[in-house]
């Protein structure tokens, strides 16, 4: 597509953004944030529709922005994360202040962990996962996710992002969570990031070489392990 192409595209979803049509605006909002850093023209008109009155409007505007990296509108955003009715905005929230980083996006994802909705506490997760080891300081709060029953996604999630944060003190929480899950999904999750934690061949690998021997791997989970078993050399 041209350049003349997208200007065009992103005038039309402008108008349909200040349409007093539902679906329209609805519709618009999602084209811009799909188009990233080609929907420059239409910031000003997002930053009015993250305060719309419906929530999948003021979550894509939100997101759109965040893909846009413009912090101008961190202020906003961090208002929004903590208060927003919809766990939907929240969530797109975090997302957007973790790809504009902002300064203080650690202490904040801190405070947003303990949001009541799931959803919200699964995107901070991922989102201290994607800061990676700067975000160290969350790897307390992340380790009692793992103690919190039947929480599933947010479980593998967490592995996920202690792995990332290198949290070596995660390997004894992330071990009794692993041999209390009875999902074979998730239970494949933890004891790789297990795995990855531990220096030396632990529970992780352990119960990855019980799970291949018992046919509990699907073939992407196979070709994971053996990718782990490639990067440390294992066989």
């Amino acid at each position: 597509m041209s350049e003349k192409e997208i200007k065009k595209r992103v005038s039309e979803y402008i108008k349909r953004l200040k349409s007093d049509n539902l679906e329209e605006k609805r519709e618009a909002a999602w084209e811009l944030q799909n188009l990233e850093m080609k929907a420059k023209d239409a910031i000003p008109t997002l930053v009015e529709a993250i305060k719309d009155e419906d929530w999948a409007v003021r979550s894509m505007s939100v997101l759109a922005l965040g893909k846009l990296k413009y912090d101008k509108v961190n202020s906003d955003l961090i208002h929004i994360l903590l208060n927003d009715e919809s766990e939907e905005v929240r969530s797109s929230a975090v997302e957007a202040l973790v790809r504009i980083r902002l300064s203080n996006i650690n202490s904040l994802l801190v405070q947003a962990i303990k949001d009541k909705h799931k959803l919200v506490r699964e995107q901070v997760v991922w989102g201290l996962g994607v800061i990676g080891e700067e975000a160290k300081e969350a790897i307390p709060e992340i380790i009692e996710l793992l103690k919190m029953p039947d929480e599933g996604l947010i479980h593998s999630i967490a592995a996920w992002a202690l792995v990332e944060l290198g949290a070596s003190e995660a390997i004894e929480p992330l071990t009794e969570t692993m041999l209390m899950t009875e999902s074979d999904l998730i239970r494949f999750r933890l004891a790789l990031s297990l795995a990855y934690l531990e220096e030396s061949e632990g529970e992780g690998l352990k119960e990855l070489r019980k799970m291949k021997d018992h046919g509990r791997l699907s073939p992407l989970e196979e070709s994971q392990f053996e990718d782990f078993l490639s990067f440390r050399c294992y066989k």
